[in-house]
């Protein structure tokens, strides 16, 4: 008999901690779209994790990091001219997006330190939460890397980088979404469910679609790959469309090359339309006691779909194309929610199947 993971006495301030962690992670990803929509992230030159929490203050310090700013080379090929009020605009939407990683890192810390001295989870769950949090500061780390790489030459961003960026923040929200699942249904040692079958495996695999479909959508933000080709569903009258495959070397094309990048996001975008409603169809005639969850992820892909239509067709209004990258980490969340029902809790309706009540026998 296994022990479970978390004291049951700190079960429910366990579980605001975990939520509280998986919120703060989901605004990161939303702040951190809009810094990248807006040209934002580069607007702080250095990497301060202590000194840097505290902004400028004075006209005199705002000089000062001005001054910075202006040896970047996006403020000498994009913004040169650039008045202080204006540099204010984009300094505190990447101000935002790095205090809000501290206040996560504190968020995570200071309560894990007082759960770990009350002894509230076992060992195994406080290393699985100790690995969540190097995750984290490794995404602080890549974060930086990905932010100096706009700082050297071009002032661009690697979309590689971003990429990375983008899909290590995807699985910390994962692993924090299914660990509070976990800890919510208090028996996460119990073995997988025999019920489910193939419709778990497909589960599994429209989770590792979208997580592909978000780092693809992260090399469309990074090669500005939606200001062109700004219709749909067909690529400038193509389905196919000219220049796929005109970078060198090769590989290249699918991280570097407009076209491709795009031609890839939408492709998968097809794909996932027909597996995630007959998915969704299948799921509600077998499992209708998961209905809310079925039905959650058919109206955020339905809605996931059409705002990634309209943002193209607008040429990348920053309001939905936030809210598109937004609705993606939601649709993410759903998906996973169903894969952990069906892993832990799946008892599928038989079709035609009479249920006879025991007949009394009297003596």
């Amino acid at each position: 008999m296994h022990s479970l993971p978390v004291n049951p006495a700190y079960r429910s301030s366990v579980s605001v901690w975990l939520i509280t962690c998986t919120f703060l992670v989901f605004c990161m990803v939303w702040v951190g779209g809009l810094t990248r929509l807006t040209e934002s992230g580069l607007s702080i030159v250095d990497w301060r994790p202590v000194t840097g929490a505290i902004p400028p203050i004075t006209e005199a310090d705002w000089q000062v990091e001005l001054e910075k700013y202006r040896t970047s080379p996006q403020y000498k090929l994009v913004n040169k001219g650039m008045t202080i009020d204006e540099f204010k605009g984009i300094f505190w939407l990447e101000y935002l997006h790095r205090l809000l990683a501290r206040v996560l890192g504190f968020c995570f810390l200071l309560p894990f330190v007082y759960f770990a001295v009350r002894r509230a989870f076992s060992k195994p769950f406080a290393f699985r939460m100790l690995g969540i949090f190097a995750l984290g500061g490794m995404q602080g780390l890549v974060g930086w890397l990905m932010v100096k790489s706009g700082l050297q030459n071009d002032p661009w961003v690697s979309p590689v980088k971003l990429m990375f960026h983008l899909g290590l923040a995807t699985i910390i929200f994962l692993l924090l979404l299914w660990t509070c699942f976990s800890v919510r249904r208090m028996n996460e040692v119990a073995s997988i469910s025999r019920n489910s079958g193939w419709h778990y495996g497909i589960a599994v695999g429209i989770c590792v679609m979208l997580y592909i479909q978000i780092l693809l959508g992260a090399l469309v933000a990074g090669n500005d790959a939606g200001l062109t080709y700004n219709s749909f569903p067909l690529m400038d009258g193509q389905f196919i469309p000219d220049g796929l495959w005109d970078n060198l070397p090769m590989w290249s094309n699918f991280v570097g090359n407009i076209t491709m990048v795009q031609y890839n996001h939408r492709i998968m975008a097809y794909v996932l339309s027909f597996v995630i409603v007959l998915f969704c169809w299948q799921g509600l005639k077998r499992y209708p006691q998961f209905a809310t969850w079925y039905y959650a992820v058919l109206t955020c892909f339905i809605a996931q779909f059409m705002l990634g239509v309209f943002t193209l067709l607008l040429v990348v209004p920053i309001s939905l194309a936030v809210l598109h990258q937004a609705n993606a980490m939601l649709l993410m969340g759903f998906c996973l929610k169903i894969v952990f029902l069906l892993r832990h809790e799946a008892q599928p309706v038989k079709e035609n199947t009479i249920i006879h009540k025991p007949l009394s026998v009297t003596p």
